[in-house]
């Protein structure tokens, strides 16, 4: 953290779900929310995850409710807010870096092979069981 200003944690599937990956530092060094992604390869998601600090660090800023292309190849990806009711579940390293709860996070969420994201209609019901979208709207 001290090299870049963030770290990258991920945690691999298991029985009780999909892997996923978020940054943990973004927040403190550039004020900008965490970011974590679900569902997809877990070194490809660090990378990812990677990139997106970089432009951070670059000084450029993601706003929660777009979507920008380029995060993923050949596909946009969108930024939700998550819930503070998803933290504990998904972002207890962070929890405990930063003493509190109350830091900003964004879910990194990717389109299925169409292009629809979770909430459109006709997406495939695969993307949703393999990267759960962590906004207010979804009850634990």
């Amino acid at each position: 953290m001290r090299k870049y200003g963030w770290q990258v944690l991920g945690v691999f599937e298991d029985e009780t779900g999909p892997a996923f990956a978020y940054t943990i530092g973004l927040y403190q060094t550039f004020k900008h929310p965490e970011v974590l992604m679900i569902g997809l390869e877990l070194e490809f998601m660090q990378g990812i995850l990677n990139n997106i600090g970089d432009d951070i660090k670059s000084g450029r800023r993601y706003e929660a409710g777009r979507a920008y292309p380029g995060i993923v190849e050949n596909y946009d990806c969108s930024f939700q807010k998550i819930d503070e009711q998803f933290y504990g579940e998904y972002l207890g390293t962070a929890i405990r870096f930063y003493k509190r709860r109350d830091f900003p996070a964004f879910q990194c969420v990717f389109p299925d092979m169409k292009g629809c994201f979770p909430w459109d209609k006709g997406v495939n019901p695969e993307l949703l069981e393999m990267q759960p979208v962590l906004t207010e709207h979804v009850k634990s």
